[in-house]
């Protein structure tokens, strides 16, 4: 007897295998993604401490909280007292109006401008 093509039984099991391959692949990618998001956002973080920065040294600002716009994003920022050794402030910044996303916060010591 001749047999052509693949019986049920090899189908079945290439399937799976596909399967689980296409499983794998996607965790991967999906993890790819997440580190991504990430990178970008502390990217952005730091654009906006860096900003922050200037015009304080350049302008004098005396506001303890306030909104940037970076990339075409908007990032808010909040000093909140740390109550350390050195009496510092700590720089928090956030990537939504109700401060909920935190994308980071910087020390800043006594005596030293943000």
């Amino acid at each position: 007897m001749n047999q052509r093509g693949f019986t049920l039984l090899e189908v079945l099991v290439a399937l799976a295998i596909v399967a689980f391959m296409a499983v794998g692949v996607s965790q991967v990618i999906g993890q790819r993604l997440d580190i991504a998001g990430v990178a970008q956002a502390r990217e952005r973080a730091q654009l906006c401490a860096r900003e922050l920065q200037a015009r304080w040294q350049v302008e004098g600002l005396t506001a303890s909280q306030g909104e940037l716009s970076q990339g075409g994003e908007r990032c808010y920022w909040r000093l909140e007292g740390a109550g350390g050794p050195l009496g510092g402030q700590r720089l928090a910044l956030y990537a939504d109006a109700a401060l909920g996303r935190a994308l980071g916060d910087w020390p800043i010591h006594a005596g030293a401008q943000p």
